[in-house]
């Protein structure tokens, strides 16, 4: 999955109302994703701003970040944890290539001031993104990865892109497939479809954006991905007025990217469980209590990039004000 929500649950019993403003609320929820993260020039991403419904008037303001083109391309709602959320889509189209940093977006919801987190758009060049297709090649297959030098745990942001010719009519695409030996994948998701210039071709794109995590030091290897598309063509053999379509079953093979995965480097700080990433923490009482000696529950959130398997739940300070109990973890599924 693209970002990741780490619930954790801590249970406490309020025995000081002083400590607790009356009518305290759920602080509001504010995320951000980009996919893909790694592109190629002329290929779009998508910048998702999801929110509760209802708290905020406008759409966020998007960022300006020179060599990118950030324009909103609409607006959609969804059901997530029996909440109503918003879902803000702009789409960035990068002008050059290079990596690209968009900074948090600022959001002012229900009555207070939030931010997205921030995301960062790698833009490979066509040499990156290895040979072009041959002219007669109907169907292509690429491996784009926007890290090749990775610490060992960290999560890399790769796309699987499937290019088709647009004048072969596809009639079926088969879901790439991606050797896992030595890494830990995200599911893939449905693809992103679009049109692209490549090689000096137009082609149809089906865009697969995901992560992967080198479980070892040293030098692994990253595919090749391989995938298939049924298109129908023309048949030129049956002469008459009526035109007939004959269908093929096409295979494609990416090329295989070198990676050279560094190992963690010394001075880990005291306590690290060996999560490797970029998160962030947030905590609200959920919901607020009211009176002392109310049991509350306090929902510490952890979002980010990186694997959660190895995230704790922090320890709480000691405080005679609350009696704690002990809390539960909700994982990513």
């Amino acid at each position: 999955m693209p970002r990741f929500p780490y619930a954790i649950l801590i249970a406490v019993c309020v025995l000081a109302a002083a400590l607790v403003p009356a009518g305290a609320q759920s602080v509001p929820e504010v995320e951000s994703r980009l996919r893909p993260a790694v592109v190629l020039p002329g290929q779009s991403a998508l910048l998702e701003i999801e929110m509760d419904d209802g708290l905020v008037q406008t759409a966020p303001v998007p960022p300006v970040v020179d060599g990118l083109e950030i324009a909103q391309a609409g607006v959609n709602r969804l059901i997530r944890d029996r909440k109503v959320r918003v879902v803000v889509v702009y789409r960035v189209k990068p002008q050059r290539s290079g990596a690209f940093s968009l900074p948090p977006v600022p959001i002012k919801a229900g009555g207070r001031d939030l931010a997205t987190s921030g995301h960062t758009l790698t833009v490979l060049t066509a040499a990156e993104a290895g040979p072009p297709p041959p002219a007669s090649r109907k169907v292509h297959a690429l491996l784009l990865v926007a890290k090749r030098d990775p610490y060992v745990g960290e999560r890399i942001p790769i796309q699987l892109l499937v290019l088709v010719d647009p004048d072969a009519l596809l009639q079926t695409l088969e879901t790439p497939v991606l050797p896992r030996d030595g890494f830990a994948m995200d599911r893939m998701e449905n693809p992103t479809r679009d049109e692209l210039t490549y090689g000096g071709r137009s082609w149809l794109s089906f865009a697969y954006p995901l992560r992967v995590t080198p479980l070892s030091a040293g030098k692994l290897q990253l595919g090749p991905a391989t995938c298939a598309a049924t298109v129908a063509v023309p048949d030129d053999s049956g002469g008459g007025i009526f035109q007939r379509m004959r269908s093929f079953r096409l295979p494609a093979t990416s090329v295989a990217v070198p990676l050279e995965v560094k190992p963690l480097p010394a001075g880990q700080p005291a306590g690290f469980s060996g999560a490797v990433g970029d998160f962030t923490i947030s905590s609200a009482f959920d919901p607020a209590p009211q009176h002392a000696g109310d049991p509350a529950a306090v929902r510490l959130v952890v979002r980010g990039w990186g694997d959660p398997a190895n995230i704790t739940a922090p320890r709480l300070p000691d405080e005679s004000n609350w009696e704690i109990f002990e809390g539960s973890q909700d994982r990513p599924q």
